[in-house]
C-alpha cells in the first residue's frame, strides 16, 4: 500500500569448482573495501546474476564475474567490510 518493493529469495543448489583467490585480487579488493574469501567455478547457463551464495553455511556477495571460455564462469565472492 505504501509502494514498498517486497523482494523474496529462492534458494537453488549448483555444485561449483572452489579456490583461493589471488594475493593480488586480495589487495586490489581490499582497496575497494571488500574481503574476498573464494573464487567460485560454476557452469554459465547455472549463473542468473544472484549478487549473493550461501557457501559452506557463509552468506557472501558476489562482486565480479569472469567469463571463462563459453562454458564456464568464476564467481568471486566475498564479505563486505563490517559484515559478520
Amino acid at each position: 500500500a505504501i509502494g514498498q518493493e517486497i523482494v523474496t529469495e529462492k534458494a537453488t543448489t549448483v555444485f561449483c569448482g572452489v579456490q583461493s583467490v589471488t594475493a593480488k585480487e586480495y589487495f586490489e579488493a581490499g582497496e575497494q573495501g571488500i574481503r574476498p574469501e573464494y573464487k567460485l567455478t560454476v557452469y554459465a547457463w547455472e549463473y542468473k546474476g544472484e549478487q549473493a551464495v550461501i557457501f559452506r553455511g557463509q552468506r557472501l556477495v558476489v562482486y565480479r564475474t569472469y567469463q571463462v571460455g563459453k562454458d564456464l564462469l568464476e564467481l568471486y565472492v566475498a564479505q563486505r567490510e563490517g559484515a559478520q
